[in-house]
């Protein structure tokens, strides 16, 4: 029976995993973590949390070096601890794919509301006191079948959305950075702490969001199988995710406390993209938005393709095409046994 085609290489796999880890709400949130914890303990406190992020990601470029499947922590689970535990992890890793990918079908709808009013028209229903319009709805139904027709058609084409997709984000960025480099100045971003706020705690509570920030870099393992390089580059692409992602989170959090008074953005509703609307430069604005929206999809894309991956492995059948033999090592008992369909 057929593998799976061994479509993406570096680039894709990194447009993947950064794209998919670099959400939306970031963007705007930021105000309100400056305000909490000042852009110090924001920026610096995302940093320490990308480190130990990226101690669980050296594990996983390990693991995908030594057992380069499609399915991740799956494959692991199953070729570690046996049938049961690998049925049970790909189930609870597809239950929250489905909880994620559900917000996010009414989430690019209720980001859009944010330029088009007519978003917010239609109620259908309410989930937890907030109300879901048909326009919120139709926009995300609509999102879920392009991003499934992608898919439909192989993981390829989805790659080169997503390379396309984060080819621009990164263009915004280092838009927003040049032009905060150039216009702002050191004083709107020193101190990075208000009197009132302890440097120390403000930024060990943002350790944990920090991590929460890039932890979608095991879409590259779940996707190790379809990767036209060997198994130790992948490893490594597992990793550069983290680090990619952290400096890209870094260079835009520091333009935007570097435009104008990171005190100032604090005040405001929209983080970034407040930021440099207020600094004269709404296009650049709405492109801290365009970033924003951009995120979300690429997020999106990154889970469905990952659900369904998982949901292939755990399929009836599929694992026992890779069993483990007794007495040998992972990377020896998943090398030597015949490949499972695709």
């Amino acid at each position: 029976m057929a593998e799976l085609k061994k479509t993406l290489g570096f680039p894709s796999l990194i447009a993947l995993g950064v794209a998919g880890v670099v959400g939306s709400s970031w963007i705007y949130t930021s105000s309100t973590f400056f305000a909490d914890l000042g852009a110090g303990g924001m920026i610096v406190g995302l940093l320490i949390g990308a480190v130990f992020a990226s101690f669980v990601a050296l594990a996983y470029g390990e693991l995908t070096s030594a057992v380069p499947r499609a399915g991740g922590e799956v494959v692991w689970g199953y070729t570690a601890l046996g049938r049961s535990a690998g049925f049970a992890t790909g189930w609870f890793h597809i239950g929250a794919y489905i909880a994620s990918l559900s917000f996010y079908i009414t989430a690019l709808g209720t980001l859009l509301g944010k330029y088009v009013p007519m978003m917010s028209q239609m109620p259908l229903y309410s989930v937890n006191g907030e109300a879901v319009t048909l326009p919120v709805l139709a926009v995300g139904i609509a999102l879920a079948l392009v991003v499934f027709a992608l898919n439909w058609f192989g993981v390829s084409i989805g790659a080169q959305i997503q390379v396309l997709l984060f080819v621009v984000m990164l263009a915004i960025g280092a838009a927003l950075a040049i032009t905060a480099l150039v216009v702002g100045e050191p004083g709107n971003l020193w101190p990075m702490w208000t009197p009132e706020q302890n440097p120390a705690t403000s930024t060990l509570r943002m350790v944990v969001p920090g991590i929460t920030y890039v932890v979608g870099f095991s879409l590259v393992a779940v996707l190790a199988e379809e990767s036209s390089l060997k198994p130790g580059q992948v490893g490594r692409a597992v990793v550069a995710t983290v680090a990619v992602a952290a400096v890209f989170y870094t260079i835009v959090l520091l333009a935007t406390a570097y435009v104008i008074p990171w005190e100032d953005v604090a005040s405001a509703d929209l983080g970034t993209i407040d930021a440099f609307t207020q600094a004269g430069f709404p296009l650049l604005g709405f492109g801290a938005f365009l970033i924003g929206v951009l995120g979300l999809i690429t997020s999106f894309i990154g889970l469905f393709v990952a659900s369904s991956r998982v949901t292939l492995w755990i399929a009836p059948g599929m694992m026992e095409a890779v069993k483990p033999r007794k007495g040998l090592p992972c990377h020896a008992c998943t090398t030597q046994v015949p490949r499972r369909a695709a």
